[in-house]
């Protein structure tokens, strides 16, 4: 049973990686004839853009927007009441916990782009890392 699951395994992921691959080969088929740096920048400005979008709409913009406000309003108690080690390191610790927050907010759009991310950084690598020699090249 695990081996005929396996193998069933097997050819869904290969199946899988077909599909992928084709997918990839009509979106990079326009860079093919040109610089490989024209098709990377093109590919790279049109995922940033996605992703942007992609964090405005899985993020919690008003939490953002608050947890920078409380920020900012930390770093100026620092500035302000630099003479208080005290107050200094209780703004210092409200700064780190608000950080911390920030993080939070930002973890859902990280972990709704890692896998199709890490799938473009793979074709990316497969397609522009390696190369053949050029004739004479040693």
């Amino acid at each position: 049973m695990i081996r005929s699951l396996s193998g069933e395994l097997k050819k869904i992921m290969i199946s899988f990686v077909n599909i992928l691959n084709t997918v990839f080969d009509l979106v990079f088929a326009p860079f093919r004839n040109i610089a490989p740096v024209w098709g990377i920048s093109v590919i790279s400005l049109v995922t940033g853009v996605v992703m942007l979008i992609n964090f405005h709409y899985t993020s919690n913009q008003d939490g953002i927007k608050n947890t920078k406000e409380k920020i900012k309003g930390y770093l100026l108690e620092v500035r302000l009441f630099n003479h208080d080690l005290q107050q200094m390191l209780k703004s210092q610790k409200k700064i780190l916990s608000t950080n911390l927050t920030y993080l939070r907010y930002s973890l859902t759009p990280m972990l709704v782009m890692i896998i199709p991310i890490i799938f473009l950084l793979a074709q990316l690598d497969s397609r522009y890392a390696y190369r053949p020699f050029n004739a004479g090249e040693k």
